[in-house]
């Protein structure tokens, strides 16, 4: 039948996977069009759900010249392709096992907001349709680094890994767990998979592309600030490397564009 009305409601019976001669839903009345019978029943939370990803009460959406973060998910729009590329690179990544993404871009371009609003709502919501899994965000800004400290930088954000209640590092000093990142980078693998192997949801962490993930912003400052000794760019790569080798990890380090392809930059990002 071509009449668009009757098109329609076909196509909303296949939906509800209802039918015409025994309905349950919609029933035809004949020379009087359709009638509901019954009113569907869909999954738990779903309108909540549609409601909160619709709704957006907290100001205006407008940032100014500060980043989007994650609570601004709703109302980010506009870089679902840029969005989708990361996504796959992470997928990538995650399937050969090298475990790290450089998203690299002109000054004020986007970048963190691209990651904090559009791609890390998708790892982490639980309603996501996406296939990967963050099961914990750990976020080391360098620009934060006090006196080039770059290495400190990264063990106060690893210290916020936690999985459930349980963190994924034993709590110690800041001080501390950068001497361990110096001293014993390779304990790190043993350290992650044990925390995930303590995990109490099971569904999750046993996920084959679940997985901690680091953020790195502000990677420049790796050459743009003076590091606190000589060793510290040797520091960073060992302790790098020691993290992309966990399976249960993945880094994403945001770089603006004019240090991208700099010697020192690739040397400071060298991951062996």
């Amino acid at each position: 039948d071509d009449n668009p009305i009757n098109k329609a409601f076909n196509e909303l019976r296949k939906k509800l996977g209802d039918s015409a001669t025994n309905p349950r839903y919609i029933k035809t009345v004949r020379n009087g069009g359709y009638r509901l019978i019954q009113r569907p029943v869909f999954e738990k939370d779903y309108r909540g759900l549609r409601k909160r990803e619709r709704s957006w009460f907290n100001g205006s959406p407008y940032v100014g010249l500060a980043s989007f973060d994650e609570s601004h998910a709703g109302v980010f729009f506009g870089r679902e392709r840029m969005r989708e590329k990361v996504l796959r690179a992470m997928r990538t990544q995650l399937e050969d096992g090298s475990r790290f993404v450089l998203l690299h871009g002109a000054s004020g371009s986007g970048k963190t907001s691209l990651l904090n609003a559009g791609v890390i709502p998708r790892l982490t919501q639980p309603s996501s349709q996406e296939d990967l899994r963050a099961l914990a965000v750990a976020r080391c800004d360098l620009a934060s680094a006090q006196s080039g400290d770059s290495l400190g930088a990264l063990a106060a954000a690893l210290a916020t890994w936690t999985l459930g209640d349980r963190p994924v590092f034993p709590p110690q000093p800041t001080e501390d767990l950068k001497n361990l990142l110096i001293d014993k980078p390779e304990s790190i693998e043993r350290i992650i998979s044990e925390a995930v192997r303590l995990h109490t949801d099971r569904k999750a962490s046993e996920h084959p592309l679940a997985h901690l993930l680091l953020v790195i912003d502000h990677g420049e400052k790796l050459v743009d600030a003076t590091p606190v000794d000589d060793r510290t760019h040797e520091f960073f790569s060992r302790a790098l490397t020691a993290l992309c080798s966990s399976e249960r990890t993945l880094t994403t380090m945001i770089v603006r564009g004019d240090f991208y392809q700099m010697p020192p930059m690739v040397s400071a990002i060298k991951i062996k």
